[in-house]
């Protein structure tokens, strides 16, 4: 098998993505536009037509392998005398693939809602867990308000309203139902440095001893243990996780978890008279972590930086399912 060169003429980009469940084998295949944001194409199987081009991949457990378009052949992975970038994510439970790649340009593109892939999945104990957002190297970190100890600000309050003979109160937080434009998030945390495989044909990371990961709110001590979010998590994690990559790629092992995001309005009043009146979003981790996070090995430069290195994902507007 040897790479062969991206495809000429007038070309455009795309995304083209393999998705997994290992414990049922259903697969799904997209292609999505060079926005990341607009499916293309949609199979649930691991062949998709992108125009009149036939994209197959033929990739293992661990997603490995390699895919064709047409009579063109790409390895599942970096490849610079090709152009493709390729990436992976995987575990025990599921595997992920995506390549990127100049593709002959497609005239007319149909649009197809991105949970379309989850009814190739509708089987599963999680399907949402096989909802795929392109992962953003630059955080978007959520806009807070104030990030001060509220207990504190409270405290300074009360003795103020005291002073003045009249009492101080606080009505805050907007919950599920209420709550304006919620937002689901997946937040992934680098759990070893990236390992580069230079001269051996293979190389292997891993994770072996128990590690804990802690979750937190998005600001500060703002009551939001309620409605099954949880101001901080910590969660020690026993598992044992090898992750492999082939010569000239990088490999690292990761860790997921669900957020969920409202816009809330927070209102401090003294004596009758609003002092402060603000508007802003939260983050919070769902309570339990064992449904709702996961590790993974990942591959490519794109995935894996440094250790320690945390990012969000952005998974649409909405609530999580059995938060």
């Amino acid at each position: 098998m040897r790479p062969a060169p991206l495809l000429h003429g007038i070309a455009m980009a795309a995304s083209i993505r393999l998705a997994e469940n290992l414990e049922t084998g259903r697969v799904a295949t997209t292609a999505w536009d060079d926005s990341g944001s607009r499916i293309i194409a949609l199979s649930c199987s691991d062949t998709v037509q992108l125009g009149n081009q036939t994209v197959t991949f033929h990739a293992k457990k661990d997603a490995s392998g390699y895919f064709t378009i047409g009579d063109d052949t790409f390895p599942i992975e970096e490849d610079d005398s090709t152009g493709v970038l390729c990436s992976r994510m995987y575990n025990n439970e599921h595997a992920r693939a995506e390549c990127i790649l100049s593709v002959p340009l497609i005239e007319e593109l149909s649009t197809i809602a991105p949970d379309s892939v989850l009814e190739c999945f509708a089987d599963s104990k999680d399907p949402d867990r096989f909802r795929w957002q392109p992962i953003d190297v630059d955080s978007h970190e959520p806009m807070n308000g104030d990030n001060g100890d509220e207990n504190d600000t409270m405290g300074q309050r009360r003795h103020l309203g005291r002073r003045q003979g009249c009492q101080t109160g606080i009505a805050q937080i907007q919950w599920p139902g209420v709550a304006r434009n919620p937002r689901k998030w997946r937040r992934h945390q680098q759990l070893t440095p990236s390992l580069d495989c230079m001269s051996a044909a293979t190389c292997t990371t891993s994770v072996i001893s128990s590690r804990t990961i802690t979750h937190s709110a998005s600001v500060g001590a703002a009551k939001f243990i309620s409605a099954g979010y949880s101001v901080g998590i910590s969660q020690t994690s026993g598992f044992s996780l090898s992750c492999t990559a082939n010569r000239n790629q990088r490999v690292c092992v990761k860790h997921w978890s669900r957020y969920q995001q409202y816009d809330v309005r927070r209102k401090a009043v003294l004596c009758g008279r609003t002092l402060t009146d603000e508007r802003y979003n939260i983050r919070a981790p769902l309570k339990d972590q064992q449904r709702h996070s996961t590790h993974y090995c990942a591959t490519g430069t794109n995935n894996c930086l440094s250790d320690g290195w945390l990012h969000w994902e952005d998974m649409g507007a909405g609530v999580h399912g059995g938060a």
